[in-house]
Parts: structure tokens; C-alpha cells; sequence
């Protein structure tokens, strides 16, 4: 990355304290989930100082249009935790932003039609079962659940959680919170099964952190790892939701 690269990702807010980490060739990618040192507030500029120390996940990569190809558009997706919820945060790159396809405004709309972000967790790590979340750039929301290692995804489950997005020139931003009491999960379990697919509409294109084969029958299956969320106590799960999203410009 060059020193202009650098001050331009710097001056548009996004995180460069840390590095990617470099995936092993035949190993489920892994990422680290840092335990925040303060609050984070939901704004969806992701400018606390956690979200520049936490270490990026790593490169999205195509499932289509190209298999195994690099995503053409950077995604940075960094994730922290607190006593009380998993944050989510991801930077979206995107060199014509004026095409970003948002028309969904609704809460468990189809967003299949629209650019998109999803977040996959499997907290018990058992690759069958797992929760899925959704938004796009207006800051719709999707939810459901993942059972029986089913692809088709459920939306008869909805989750506690929020999202603010913020757009820019330079493409749009994702900030998550999804409280634990929204999830099941094992007081132990330290590591659990995690994926990110963004779809760019104006290129057809689906990235994955761990790719999803266009043709796979199962999706828990199919999870890169998400170490370090530890010393976390279950807050009993409450599945329903009545709390809008936003989204800033």
C-alpha cells in the first residue's frame, strides 16, 4: 500500500493501523474478534479507537462472476465485542458510487435486488445451524435463521440487533451491533463459525471471506473461524426486534 493510499484511506475515516492476516492455503480462514476498551457508538463512521486497533479480517473473494478471483472492490471488515454485543464493522469500496443499488427500505424486505452486505454466525460452531443478517446501503435489515445446513436461508426469525450505515465518495459503511442475548450460544465457546458475502449489483458479483461455491447445498458448512470471543455469559435469547435502522450521509 502506498503512502497516498494510505493518507487517502486515512483522511476518508477508514482503519489502517493493522494489516490483513495472510490466510493458510488449505486452512478455513480465521479472524479475530478484539474485546473493546470503550463504548462504541453507532454512527457508522467506525472512528473509536478499537475499530483502527482491531485486526482486519482479510480480502473478500468471488464466488461469481469469476470463482477463487480477488473481489474487484476492497471490503474491510474488522469485528470487537463487549460484554453485551458483537459490533460488526465494514468498509465498502466502491469506485462508481453514484450505482450503489439500494430501492429496499423495509425491515425483512428482499434485498436480493439491491447492493448488499450479510454476516453469517454459526455461535455454536457445529456447521449445521447459524443466524444470518443483511443490510444494504439505505440501511434495510434482513434477519433469519440458519437450520439443518440449509443455503436457503430462512426469514421467519427476527433478531435483536441494529445498523447504521453512512455513505461517501468513496463507497458505504456498515456498522453492526447484534446483542448477545439475540443469540445461542455455549458460555465457553470461544470460537465460532463466521462468513461475509457482499453482492455489488452493478457487476453481479458475490464475495465471500470463506468462498461459497455458486452450486454448494449447504452454507453453516461452509464457515471461516472466529476466535477470541471469551468470557462471554448467555443473556437469554429474546428473538423479536421493533427498533428502526439508520443511515447517514
Amino acid at each position: 500500500m502506498t503512502l497516498a493510499v494510505v493518507a487517502l484511506l486515512v483522511a476518508q475515516g477508514v482503519p489502517t493501523a493493522q494489516q490483513p492476516p495472510e490466510r493458510p492455503p488449505s486452512k478455513p480462514p480465521v479472524a479475530t474478534a478484539r474485546r473493546s476498551t470503550g463504548p462504541i457508538r453507532l454512527d457508522g463512521l467506525l472512528d473509536e479507537p478499537d475499530w483502527a486497533a482491531a485486526t482486519p479480517i482479510g480480502p473478500l473473494i468471488q464466488s461469481e462472476p469469476v470463482s477463487g478471483r480477488p473481489s474487484s472492490e476492497r471490503t474491510d471488515v474488522r469485528v470487537l465485542f463487549d460484554e453485551d454485543a458483537l459490533y460488526i464493522g465494514v468498509v465498502c469500496e466502491e469506485a462508481h458510487p453514484g450505482d450503489l443499488i439500494a430501492t429496499q427500505l423495509q425491515r425483512d424486505a428482499n434485498l436480493d435486488v439491491d447492493d448488499r452486505l450479510t454476516i453469517v454466525l454459526d455461535p455454536f460452531f457445529d456447521h449445521r445451524n447459524g443466524f444470518f443478517f443483511e443490510v444494504n446501503p439505505a440501511g434495510a435489515r434482513a434477519d433469519g435463521q440458519i437450520s439443518n445446513n440449509a443455503q436457503i436461508l430462512t426469514k421467519e426469525w427476527d433478531g435483536i440487533w441494529n445498523v447504521v450505515v453512512s455513505r461517501s465518495a468513496d463507497g458505504w459503511t456498515a456498522e453492526i451491533a447484534i446483542p448477545f442475548k439475540t443469540l445461542r450460544f455455549k458460555p465457553d465457546q470461544a470460537l465460532w463459525g463466521f462468513n461475509v458475502e457482499r453482492f455489488i449489483y452493478r457487476k453481479n458479483e458475490r464475495d465471500w471471506f470463506l468462498l461459497v461455491p455458486k452450486k454448494e447445498n449447504g452454507l453453516a458448512s461452509r464457515m471461516a473461524n472466529l476466535m477470541d470471543v471469551d468470557g462471554i455469559e448467555p443473556h437469554g435469547a429474546q428473538p423479536f426486534f421493533s427498533k428502526s435502522s439508520a443511515v447517514t450521509a
